[in-house]
Formats: C-alpha cells, sequence, structure tokens
C-alpha cells in the first residue's frame, strides 16, 4: 500500500566504545629495542624511517624487528603482532599517503 510517505532508515549500527588503558610507558627510552610497523601505506616507510633514525639518535633506542602488513586495510596478523610483543620494547606504527 502507497501511503503517499517516504520512511528513511539509518543503516549504522550503533558504536559500542570500549575503554581500555593506555600501555605501561618505560621511564627511558634508552637501549629498549624497537619495533617498526608500516601498514603500506605509499611514504608511511618513509616517515617510519626517519622516526626510527631520529629514536636512536635522541633516545638511544635500537632497532630490531622492521615489519609490514600484508593489507592495508586489515588489522596486523596474529603472528606479526606476536613477533613484536616478543622482541620489541616499544613499536612505533604509522599511516601515510
Amino acid at each position: 500500500m502507497a501511503s503517499g510517505k517516504i520512511v528513511v532508515l539509518n543503516p549504522t549500527a550503533e558504536m559500542r566504545v570500549q575503554e581500555r588503558p593506555i600501555a605501561a610507558r618505560p621511564d627511558s627510552l634508552k637501549g629498549r629495542r624497537l619495533g617498526i610497523l608500516w601498514n603500506g601505506k605509499p611514504n608511511a616507510d618513509i616517515l617510519l624511517d626517519r622516526v626510527a633514525g631520529i629514536l636512536a639518535e635522541q633516545f638511544g633506542v635500537v632497532l630490531t624487528v622492521r615489519t609490514a602488513k600484508p593489507n592495508v586495510s586489515a588489522p596486523a596478523p596474529p603472528d606479526v603482532i606476536q613477533k613484536l610483543i616478543q622482541e620489541c620494547d616499544v613499536v612505533v606504527n604509522a599511516i601515510g599517503d
């Protein structure tokens, strides 16, 4: 039956916000093992390389893991996350275009 009205529906779902505490921060970066996670976006690798260089020069971090996500639009796979957890004290992640 036509009622002469248009019904507009909102197709989006309500967002559920889950609060999480931030990760513990080290007192110093000196000698800490640095991990770099590149998501594959153009130029983010250049940015991450520069950040790693600055962190090494100014704060004494040691680059131990440099890895990339295999897919820009998907989360990093569990094996990549585990490698970063096991081999790094701090991790830098960035996107860029």
